[in-house]
């Protein structure tokens, strides 16, 4: 019965959310992007079950690709990352699952209103997109579009005025 939920869920959610990164003004834009410019780790999150999603390398590799064109290094440590995560299941022969891209940087609150020396770390996310997949195979042709079509505005944003 918590499948059948699921799946209502799923189709019931909206099945796009852009990534927004047109929110953000001129000046905004200026500091995002030197700030975006900084070391990020590209993580992938696979919840997927029943053999419906096997590309993850060749997605891990559609986000850490364009993040290279455009000169940002990828490290292990940093607050910085662009994370993918996938879930889904087989379901009466077809794959269902949602999708979720994220970039997220590290964030110091004002350290004045802190009172020991050093403000806790915090995570701030600068664009995020979902969307549902589903198809008959698997969903690896599916999350891949997705993944290509996010970093595709990602890049677009990050090129110089």
């Amino acid at each position: 019965m918590p499948i059948v939920y699921l799946l209502i869920s799923l189709f019931l959610m909206p099945n796009i959310v852009s990534a927004d990164f047109s929110k953000y003004g001129p000046l905004q834009s200026i500091f995002l992007k030197e700030e975006l410019k900084s070391p990020h780790r590209v993580t992938v999150n696979d919840l997927v079950v029943d053999n419906c999603w096997t590309n993850i390398d060749e997605s891990r590799a559609a986000m850490w690709r364009p993040i290279s064109d455009l000169g940002i290094e990828t490290a292990r440590a940093t607050y910085n990352y662009v994370d993918l995560k996938v879930e889904g299941l087989r379901k009466d022969g077809m794959c269902v699952g949602h999708a979720r891209i994220r970039i997220s940087m590290d964030s110091l609150p004002y350290p004045a209103t802190w009172s020991s020396k050093k403000a806790p770390m915090l995570g701030g996310v600068v664009a995020e997109n979902t969307k549902v997949v589903t198809d008959s195979k698997n969903l690896n042709l599916e999350v891949l579009s997705f993944v290509n079509d996010f970093m595709a505005d990602f890049t677009e944003f990050m090129k110089p005025d």
